[in-house]
């Protein structure tokens, strides 16, 4: 890989940040010497120009092949002189312009099942590559199976808003701790409502993840679906929205019934009522403490399994894009 250099290319949130360091952290396990160029959309504009200077000078006059790697969007400025890209996708967000950019020339690697599944309808060079999640399981916490966890971030496609309407009807159930920013949670009122509407730092934020026991995500829609692998990591007990992608981690999820759909994009967008919430709640507080911890023991072996899959399948797919470019490129070692 001496002859190559690879460029993650990715928007201004931190999730799609979070996204590259996850697959750069795989390449670097598999070809530490290799060179990884961020061009991030969280950082000013003269830095990833200069990027691209240095990305044109290393491919023109070094002969360094390039491989380019996208998140969420395609980025025409960076394909210039660019050998392979590859795209991952996130299919509730795959705007009609960078639809038009996905050509024969352009990599689809699907994240999930469902992905493959809707993508593939219309490109078929799509390939299922799978994804992972950081593992944020700490051992010296010890796991609560009584304790319960939302955390919808600065999203408003997490399913907050009946989950907080079915808390504020049982007064009788365990406290509810919500990590939101967005203002329309905060006018929820309950004496089993905890929310938490400042900023969170991180490790205090995964210590509250490895601390909860019940990790409750009835998304309406996700690209993978991090807040769920992440809390399976901690080996909580997780339920989820009974559609697909929410729906593809596994045999041992709490399910949330779906009331009501519609589309965006590629995506269903899936909506559960304050019945739909009730009935699983009621379901997890019926289960046993044995059972419960069962259940996230398995979802920890489950996270380590899907881990492994994606560093095995992401490397088998990056190595085929190369040996197969139409560039004549070197086979990988």
């Amino acid at each position: 890989m001496d002859d190559w250099q690879i460029n993650v290319v990715f928007g201004s949130s931190q999730g799609l940040k979070n996204d590259a360091l996850i697959v750069s952290k795989v390449i670097k396990e598999h070809f530490p010497d290799i060179t990884i160029r961020e061009f991030d959309g969280t950082k000013h504009t003269s830095v990833n120009c200069w990027n691209l200077l240095k990305k044109l000078f290393s491919s023109i006059f070094l002969g360094k092949k390039q491989l380019t790697i996208h998140f969420e969007e395609i980025y025409s400025e960076v394909m210039v002189n660019t050998h392979v890209n590859i795209f991952f996708p996130n299919q509730e967000w795959l705007r009609s312009k960078t639809q038009q950019k996905i050509d024969d020339n352009v990599h689809v690697f699907c994240k999930t099942k469902y992905a493959l599944k809707q993508l593939s309808a219309r490109w078929l060079h799509c390939e299922f590559a799978g994804f992972t999640s950081n593992d944020i399981q700490d051992k010296t916490i010890e796991k609560d199976y009584g304790k319960y966890l939302h955390v919808a971030g600065k999203s408003e496609q997490k399913g907050t808003i009946p989950l907080l309407q079915a808390w504020q009807k049982h007064p009788e159930w365990p406290t509810l701790t919500v990590v939101s920013r967005l203002n329309e949670h905060q006018k929820f009122r309950a004496e089993n409502l905890k929310i938490l509407s400042s900023f969170l730092p991180q490790d205090e934020l995964e210590f509250l993840m490895n601390k909860c026991g019940i990790h409750l995500c009835p998304s309406e829609a996700e690209g993978f679906g991090h807040s769920i692998n992440e809390a399976m990591s901690t080996s909580a007990v997780v339920a989820v929205t009974d559609a697909a992608p929410m729906n593809e981690f596994g045999e041992d999820l709490f399910l949330f019934n779906v009331s009501r759909k519609s589309t965006r994009y590629f995506s269903s967008i899936n909506e559960c009522s304050i019945e739909d919430i009730e009935n699983t709640i009621e379901l997890i507080l019926s289960t046993g403490l044995d059972k419960l911890k069962d259940i996230g023991r398995k979802n920890r072996i489950r996270y380590e399994e899907q881990k492994l899959a994606f560093d095995r399948n992401f490397i088998k797919l990056l190595r085929e894009c190369v040996n197969t470019s139409s560039a004549n490129l070197v086979k990988l070692k």
